[in-house]
């Protein structure tokens, strides 16, 4: 029998390959749903179901953390719909699983060589969190301001749309809200914030037909990476415990049939002869205004109510997706480690160390961090001891551009005490030497004497000092 995840030989009696310890069987029942799901997926995205179809990719991932192609088109989605961080995580985590012939690898690239495309995300993403500073200060006109701002830079930003449509339901325009959400449901069908507020706007009215299906190579695959590509969602629930319920209808009604019983008064005074069937008219309206109040106190008390419930909700849920957040980030990390480790044993330390680096370890338990530091020591060291040697050949074919990038990148991997650092610098400013670069090369040789005061390369160090100044 050949084991499906690392491809060893052993015997039929055996249930658990002795390799890397899984049950092909349960192994290949794992694949086969996560195609599944993916592939339903990919009928969701053809039918402009988004939001079912990072359902199913989640899902998809989680029978198979290797799914690259799944991550790629989770990615894609996220893209879609404005979640630029998201994306950009799925694809990086993509990559790592397969590193060559992989399209995350493309949409990567992309991001690099538009960096005006960069900046455009981390605008629309600062400005989407500043309206969600004044929907906070319960300041709509400003947050009105700021969505329409980030939705002209990304007018398929599914999440400023919902924000922008709840504005315009507290400020009672529903014309305007009603638009933006069926702008929603043409980008993600059966996305659930679009659809809870059709429902309020619309309770007796059947939701909107679904849109004409698309074709999935139409995704659009333009990506942007940016540190900043984080920000916070409000779920409806949010929505009314940040913003409250501001429509005035009590001052509406009141106006209204005041102005009523103002007229009436007038024509009273008009013609004396009808003032007894003028007074009814009126005590009529007065009880009218007075059931229209006990019905607004009645509606109040059953909101207030309401908000005090999805408040209570929306803070349990809140506090259960940051530790599943928390939980599945570690877990990712771990998994990067243990690949990082077989890298090595196989003698690919650069593509090992390159995996490490693309770690984020700041937020990490003690327990996973320290397996973290304990890879790093050991994949670094070799990696780095690889890269500048690759860098030395490179130099003496005077082919100096790559060995720049090369020497630079033996820092990235280096450890305090690698004994290639000094001469790595030394060769760094001989590389600027040749390239005219006097003031980066007096730099390098400075750098000599203040970090590496025994290396043997300090006396040509300070020759060099005094010949360029």
């Amino acid at each position: 029998m050949k084991c499906p995840n690392c491809g060893i030989e052993f015997s039929n009696k055996e249930t658990i390959c002795p390799n890397c310890g899984i049950d092909p069987t349960l192994f290949e029942k794992a694949n086969l749903a996560s195609n599944s799901l993916y592939n339903k997926a990919i009928n969701s995205v053809n039918s402009n179901d988004l939001y079912n179809s990072i359902e199913y990719l989640n899902k998809s991932i989680y029978f198979n953390k290797n799914n690259y192609n799944a991550r790629n088109l989770l990615g894609l989605i996220y893209f879609e719909v404005g979640q630029v961080g998201e994306a950009i995580k799925q694809w990086n985590t993509s990559r790592i699983i397969k590193v060559e012939d992989n399209l995350a690898n493309v949409y990567i690239n992309d991001l690099k060589k538009e960096p005006k495309q960069i900046e455009e995300f981390n605008n629309y993403i600062e400005i989407y969190n500043q309206a969600l500073i004044y929907i906070e200060q319960k300041n709509d006109d400003m947050a009105v301001i700021q969505l329409k701002k980030a939705i002209e830079i990304n007018p398929k930003f599914v999440d400023a749309l919902n924000l922008l449509t709840f504005c315009y339901l507290i400020q009672n325009k529903k014309k305007e809200a009603e638009d933006l959400i069926i702008k929603v449901l043409n980008i993600d069908y059966n996305n659930q914030t679009a659809l809870h507020y059709y429902r309020e706007l619309f309770p007796d009215k059947q939701r909107p037909d679904a849109p004409a299906p698309v074709i999935i190579n139409k995704v659009e695959a333009k990506t942007s990476y940016s540190q900043s590509g984080s920000y916070t969602r409000l779920t409806p629930e949010d929505n009314k415990k940040k913003f409250g319920n501001n429509f005035h209808i009590a001052e509406i009604i009141s106006f209204v049939i005041g102005g009523i019983c103002v007229f009436v008064l007038m024509k009273t005074l008009i013609n004396p002869g009808i003032i007894n069937e003028k007074e009814m008219k009126i005590e009529e309206l007065q009880n009218t205004i007075k059931k229209s109040e006990k019905t607004y106190k009645k509606n109040i008390l059953e909101l207030e109510e309401k908000v005090g419930f999805l408040q209570s909700e929306n803070s349990k849920i809140h506090s259960e997706n940051n530790e599943l957040k928390k939980q599945t980030s570690e877990i990712e990390v771990t998994e990067i480690i243990q690949s990082a480790f077989d890298l090595n044993k196989k003698g690919k330390s650069e593509d090992a160390a390159y995996m490490l680096n693309s770690v984020d370890s700041e937020n990490l338990s003690p327990e996973v961090k320290e397996k973290y530091e304990n890879a790093k020591s050991k994949v670094y060291k070799e990696a780095g001891r690889k890269t500048y040697s690759q860098a030395i050949k490179l130099f003496n074919q005077k082919n100096y551009a790559d060995a720049k990038n090369m020497f630079e990148k033996s820092f990235i991997y280096s450890l305090s005490d690698s004994p290639y650092l000094a001469d790595a610098t030394y060769y760094l400013a001989r590389i600027a030497e040749i390239n005219q670069e006097n003031e980066l090369a007096l730099t390098y040789y400075q750098t000599i004497l203040d970090k590496y005061p025994n290396s043997n390369r300090v006396k040509i160090a300070n020759s060099k000092i005094q010949e360029l100044s």
